[in-house]
């Protein structure tokens, strides 16, 4: 009977800490500044770029400028992702692309490795 209460605690910190790493992406985020290592920063207005991540796994992106660097997402949707263990991995029409993730209460960072080098996209809290 110990056991199955130890058990069953661990399992509920484990969800626990799963809604709260996922309560953390939740929300509206400004893309600030998209930086390729072979080309250098682009720059953003708060609200220029937004993705809305939403608990039911989906993220709602809204462009209100086309940037010139890779933006992964280029068109307006709502697209499907996972997130767990500081990993994202984000569904697109006919791809997904895998970020390591950092956030810093109202700062995110996604980092990814392609051919053409590593990108990394800052986010505020919107």
């Amino acid at each position: 009977m110990i056991l199955s209460v130890l058990f069953n605690a661990s399992c509920n910190r484990t969800e626990i800490e799963k809604e709260q790493a996922d309560n953390e992406l939740i929300g509206n985020w400004s893309l600030m500044s998209i930086t390729q290592e072979n080309y250098g920063t682009e720059n953003f207005v708060s609200g220029d770029i937004l993705w809305t991540f939403k608990s039911n796994t989906t993220v709602i992106v809204t462009l209100n400028v086309t940037p010139n660097l890779d933006p992964v997402v280029n068109t307006n949707g709502n697209y499907h992702y996972e997130y767990a263990n500081e990993r994202l991995v984000l569904y697109l029409e006919e791809e997904s692309c895998t970020f390591e993730v950092s956030i810093d209460s109202d700062a995110m960072t996604l980092s990814r490795e392609t051919e053409e080098g590593k990108y990394e996209y800052e986010f505020e809290k919107y």
